[in-house]
């Protein structure tokens, strides 16, 4: 169901019965084993990813239109990787309640919604053992992003936990592995990171839990994966290093990763890159948002640590993204002041991360899971692959300090109401050019008849027009592009070079979308439009958009779909 049909009575109040909850000691974690939630039934699959991604540019929002070309893909495997480590007001706030997709929950929470730039999400807490919410599974795995949980000690009831619990013997140690591995079987999320900020002991014991735990886990699924925290070195003191040496390198070498601490220098960076050697990328910088003893200051500077990391081709940890967020004031615009934040905070991080295609049909409205009045993340939408610019710099106190002016702002996350959808502009190119604006990188499988449908919306009553393009690889390997024309053409082009498609008139399909999208059809005056066109086996690389008139354009929804029966079905 589309966001925008939603009445004001879908929107529901927290209902504290149904609920994700953490782990917070050993015995709850044998009885959850036992009587798991209902809700694990509700989990859904990762979705996988390409093998390549893009390396993002801050000159590739747009290009003109007679150069729109296959921007160079990467291997993945071959380039830095970039970790969120989710910390929002201590965990479990909006985002912890259970409801249909359908249902929104009144109230704020804290949203992430750019997918396609990151490689892991980790939902972090303070709790003993930490279970993502269903709903960051769900809205990871629909975007190919492994999604973890936390188990964290610390203090002096972390050291009685450690040494009197969970380490204190091998024979406990194994049991406790074994029951957080059927944990994350069960819940169906993808691995932990390990925590341990207390001094342990049993050292010789938590060294053999970790590559124990990270067996287990391999076992079950070899895409799991176990990150260590840079905490405890290998005789059990809790000494930070800020860095991979003699002192946690064991723990290193039993894991997939290592997730630093965050004092560390370029210095320090410098000799974890030579440590690490081939390893590199298993590294991953922990880069503190709030800015506390942090390379660079954090904040809207958080772009200075992160870029000393990239270039010293090592991973990064991005912690507390939810500072846009928890530091705002409430106010009248609490909603249109943090999404523009938000938005400038990733756009400045744009230049150092890479992209990941989009792999399967999809249909989206732009929707982040949060709006003014309500959170649902449930019903969060595919976005553009890009960091979109803020539409509304002095909402952002600090926006002059920003290093976006540069950066052009010819794809903006924009608002209609209280919901946020996408503007496409030209104001500020050259008029005497045709641009195109590159909306989504992909590697959609396409066979037969396939369905594209958008909404737009003109901008101040002038009659906007698009084109879109989508360049598109044959099976033997040879591009074509496809233009879905805005304004229909009597002959469309149709060569091995170059397919022109006009608007389609089949009544099931345009109806079928018009219901789905009515009140923003009839209501708001969205424009819809709709395509179908038939190929050999091929895939869709490149998505992007031509202004045909007008200056600027709202997007308010998209979808590349299969036309075979299901397509109605889905609908």
């Amino acid at each position: 169901m589309d966001i925008s049909t939603k009445s004001k009575s879908s929107r529901m109040m927290p209902n504290i019965f149904s609920v994700c909850h953490p782990i917070p000691t050993i015995a709850e974690l044998e009885q959850v084993i036992q009587e798991p939630p209902e809700w694990i039934y509700k989990v859904q699959p990762l979705v996988p990813r390409s093998g390549t991604v893009v390396k993002n540019q801050l000159e590739d929002c747009h290009s003109e239109t007679e150069n729109f070309s296959l921007k160079d893909r990467i291997d993945a495997r071959s380039v830095p990787k970039f970790l969120i480590c989710h910390d929002y007001k201590g965990g479990y706030q909006a985002d912890r309640y259970l409801h249909n997709s359908d249902e929104d929950i009144v109230g704020h929470g804290y949203t992430f919604y750019n997918w396609s730039q990151i490689d892991i999400f980790v939902y972090f807490s303070h709790h003993f053992i930490t279970i993502p919410p269903l709903c960051w599974i769900n809205t990871g795995h629909k975007n190919g992003v492994k999604v973890l949980g936390t188990l964290i000690t610390e203090f002096s009831s972390g050291h009685d936990i450690c040494d009197n619990k969970i380490f204190k013997d091998l024979e406990t140690m194994k049991s406790f592995a074994e029951s957080l591995a059927q944990v994350t079987k069960i819940f169906g999320f993808d691995g932990w990171l390990l925590n341990i900020e207390n001094k342990v002991s049993n050292v010789e014991v938590l060294k053999k839990f970790v590559p124990y735990l990270t067996k287990l886990i391999h076992d079950d699924n070899p895409g799991n994966l176990i990150i260590w925290y840079d905490s405890v070195t290998e005789k059990g003191e809790l000494v930070w290093q800020n860095e991979l040496n003699e002192n946690n390198q064991y723990f290193f070498d039993c894991c997939d990763g290592i997730f630093l601490n965050y004092t560390w220098s370029e210095k320090t960076l410098e000799k974890t890159a030579l440590a690490a050697k081939y390893r590199s990328h298993d590294v991953f910088v922990g880069v503190d948002v709030f800015g506390r003893n942090m390379f660079g200051g954090g904040k809207f500077h958080t772009d200075k640590a992160v870029e000393v990391a990239v270039r010293l081709n090592l991973s990064v940890a991005i912690f507390a993204p939810g500072w846009t967020h928890e530091t705002l004031n409430k106010s009248e615009k609490f909603f249109e002041s943090f999404y523009n934040r938000d938005l400038a905070f990733w756009r400045s991080l744009w230049p150092y991360m890479y992209t990941h295609p989009i792999t399967t049909y999809f249909t989206t409205h732009f929707y982040v899971g949060l709006d003014e009045d309500c959170y649902n993340l449930f019903s969060q939408g595919i976005q553009l692959s890009k960091c979109l610019y803020p539409s509304n710099l002095p909402l952002i106190p600090e926006h002059t300090t920003l290093m976006l002016p540069y950066k052009c702002s010819c794809i903006q996350g924009s608002l209609i109401g209280n919901k946020n959808t996408c503007l496409l502009t030209r104001t500020n190119l050259r008029k005497d050019v045709s641009y195109i604006h590159n909306l989504f990188v992909t590697d959609i499988e396409i066979y037969d008849n396939t369905v594209v449908f958008f909404l737009t919306k003109s901008v101040d009553d002038v009659l906007s027009v698009i084109d879109v393009s989508l360049l598109v690889s044959s099976y033997n390997g040879s591009l074509r592009k496809i233009v879905l024309l805005g304004q229909e053409k009597e002959v469309p082009l149709e060569n091995k070079t170059v397919t022109e498609v006009n608007q389609s008139i089949s009544p099931d399909i345009i109806r079928n979308i018009r219901d789905r999208y009515y009140e923003k059809i009839v209501d708001e005056r969205w424009n819809l439009s709709v395509y179908i066109f038939s190929t050999p086996l091929s895939n869709i690389l490149e998505v992007g958009v031509t202004l045909k008139s007008g200056n600027s354009i709202l997007l308010g929804a998209f979808g590349i779909e299969n036309a075979d029966g299901n397509f109605l079905k889905n609908l």
